[in-house]
């Protein structure tokens, strides 16, 4: 059973809050999407930089064929008001197609729990609510998945990494599993992280200094890398603003454990006409296009 990303009702969190969860997200996506990087070997001699590590760590994910990304994410509120949300996602990505399926919980505030699926394959995703049973299908633009290439992915983390608005430290090793990781502590002021997400989500270079509005608090990451397999573990974070708390755990998982991606069945999809996005569009009811080639069925 996959779980999915859940996230509050609108207007439960303010704006730049919800922006930043949406951009942590989008970072965490990006990590496991690279490719094409040589594998690190077990036994590896105990690294002590932790810029090293923590590319290391990119690097050697990149390696993967599959992975398995939780995303935990809680907001909290003080004040005369408690307010208490969460939001769970669990991905399955394959790493060679980039095709990913998503289920994401959200809870909060006392209501029923906001269930929905993903699926994206083949340059086109698939979205449904449960309990409904029926899927929506559009095409992500251009057909092609929202990522930048390897290269620009690589050439982000690697710039935030010897820039000098980061500072990161070598803590204390800890088990992660039945592994041993290195932590590291990574800390990012306001221009680290613009420069680092406008990388991420817009490609490219992000050498502008962030707008007047971008005004977030130094942000702490704390980054685990298998020491052994050299596999980026975990990356979790804690940040205070606008007299809210957010905590956000990413954590991957089944590294390399094959996954099958597959389109839901035709007879079950809505086709959403490409006019329909922002506008008054049509519906078709039992979509007949899937994605090629088809993909296998899921064991």
């Amino acid at each position: 059973m996959v779980r999915y990303l859940t996230r509050p009702r609108a207007g439960t969190v303010p704006f730049m809050s919800r922006l930043f969860v949406a951009a942590a997200a989008a970072v965490a996506i990006m990590l496991v999407t690279l490719a094409c990087q040589p594998a690190s070997e077990g036994g590896q001699p105990i690294m002590t930089d932790p810029g090293e590590i923590v590319m290391a760590g990119v690097n050697s994910t990149a390696a993967l064929h599959a992975v398995h990304a939780r995303f935990e994410v809680s907001f909290g509120a003080g004040g005369g008001q408690q307010m208490g949300a969460q939001s769970i996602a669990d991905v399955d990505i394959d790493l060679d197609t980039r095709n990913f399926a998503t289920r994401s919980v959200s809870s909060g505030q006392g209501g029923p729990d906001q269930v929905s699926d993903v699926i994206n394959i083949g340059g086109r995703q698939f979205t449904r609510t449960p309990p409904d049973t029926r899927w929506m299908a559009f095409p992500n633009p251009g057909g092609q998945p929202a990522f930048p290439t390897n290269d620009e992915v690589v050439a982000a983390i690697a710039s935030t990494v010897d820039s000098a608005h980061a500072v990161l430290q070598l803590a204390d090793s800890e088990p992660c599993g039945e592994a041993t990781c290195y932590h590291v502590i990574a800390e990012l002021d306001a221009e680290a992280t613009w420069q680092l997400l406008g990388a991420l989500i817009m490609g490219g270079a992000a050498n502008e200094p962030p707008p007047a509005g971008f005004n977030l608090p130094p942000i702490t990451l704390h980054v685990l890398v298998d020491q052994a397999s050299r596999a980026l573990v975990a990356v979790n974070t804690a940040i205070s603003m606008q007299g809210m708390s957010i905590t956000i755990a990413v954590s991957l998982t089944n590294h390399d454990v094959p996954v099958q991606i597959v389109a839901p069945p035709p007879a079950l999809v809505d086709q959403l006409d490409a006019n329909s996005i922002g506008g008054a569009g049509v519906i078709h009811g039992g979509a007949t296009i899937a994605p090629e080639p088809a993909p296998a069925e899921s064991p």
